[in-house]
Parts: C-alpha cells; structure tokens; sequence
C-alpha cells in the first residue's frame, strides 16, 4: 500500500504533461496499421487479456501443485502474485482515473487508461514464468532461448496496447515499471519465506 501511495504522489501531477508526446507516438505508428497487422495485435494483445491470464495461471497453478511436488510453493507465488499485482493496477486505474484514448483504432476498451493493465500483468505473469524457468534445470541455452520469447512477447504486448490505440504510451511504460517493481518484491518476500518454511 505504501508503494502504491508513493507511485500516485511522484506521478500524479505529471500526468498531463506526456499527452502531447502520447498523441505524437500515434501519428508515428499510424503507418504500420494494416488489415494484416490488425489480425496480428489483436492475437498478441489477447495474450495479456484476463481471458488468457486466468487461465493460464489456473493452469500453471495445477501444474505445480499437483504434477510437481518439489516446487509446489511456486503455486502459491503465482497464486499471491497475480491477485496482488490484480488488485494494485484497479486501485491504481481508480486513483489517477485517466481516460482512455477517444479516438481506439478498432474497438473501444473498458475501464481507466493509467496504468496499463497488460502491460503490467504481462510483466508479472511472463516475467514470474521467466524467473521459473532461470531456476529450472533445462539449460542454460533453452532459458536464454526462453528468456528472449518472454520478454519479447512482454514488449509486443505492450506495444499493441498503443498500435490499438486504447492506451497511451505512458500507460504501458507505467505498467511496465511498476509490474516489474511489483514483480522483484514479490520474489524477493516468496524467496525469503521459502527459506523459512
């Protein structure tokens, strides 16, 4: 609660100043927009929707808890972490109560602009498999391999956000700080009471 009061006091006020820069990068990535390239942000970006999230980490939740008995507690990391980043970027969304863009390219999204919520539950979901995977014992040319596809895929998630137009650049590089503080907190505080279980 304290990171999240002190986020909101340092970004507040500087809000507004970025719109015209957030409007600029439209104008910028206006040139890319295509029926293909359409198709192919839709796909990425549904990859940070909730309809993909939940999912997936219900899945890896029973992965670990049922299928791997030595790394069982990683169920509860992910379980703890993806409703704590969850709840943070809403109290976040409803602190600042930006809007979103007026103008989305194909549809309109629901819900607060500021910060990015797939940016940030990207960076907690993808960036929390990548920390698993660093842990693992599959190689270290499979990890870098693996390390490289989740990273990219945070970005390209990111950046479709902006290429839709329902959400500010701002927003996603936001999103991306604060899921990625979020993110070393919490494996740092999981890291310490595996150590004391």
């Amino acid at each position: 609660m304290a990171i999240v009061i002190v986020i909101v006091f340092l970004l507040h006020e500087r809000m507004t100043k970025y719109k015209e820069q957030d409007l600029k990068i439209f104008q910028q990535v206006h040139p890319l927009r295509t029926p293909a390239n359409n198709r192919i942000m839709l796909a990425i970006t549904f990859l940070g929707t909730h309809k993909f999230l939940i999912p997936a980490n219900l899945l890896l939740i029973g992965i670990f808890f049922f299928l791997s008995p030595h790394h069982y507690w990683y169920a509860f990391d992910i379980l703890v972490l993806s409703l704590s980043s969850l709840l943070i970027m809403l109290l976040l969304k409803q602190l600042f109560g930006r809007a979103r863009p007026e103008t989305p390219l194909l549809f309109a999204a629901k819900g607060k602009s500021f910060p990015s919520g797939h940016a940030m539950m990207s960076v907690c979901f993808y960036g929390f498999l990548l920390h698993v995977l660093l842990q693992s014992n599959i190689g270290t040319g499979l990890q870098i391999v693996m390390g490289i596809v989740c990273i990219t895929l945070i970005i390209l998630i990111g950046f479709s956000r902006v290429y839709l137009q329902v959400h500010y650049l701002s927003d996603v590089v936001a999103g991306f700080v604060i899921g990625t503080a979020w993110l070393c907190l919490a494996v740092q505080a999981f890291n310490k009471l595996e150590v004391v279980v």
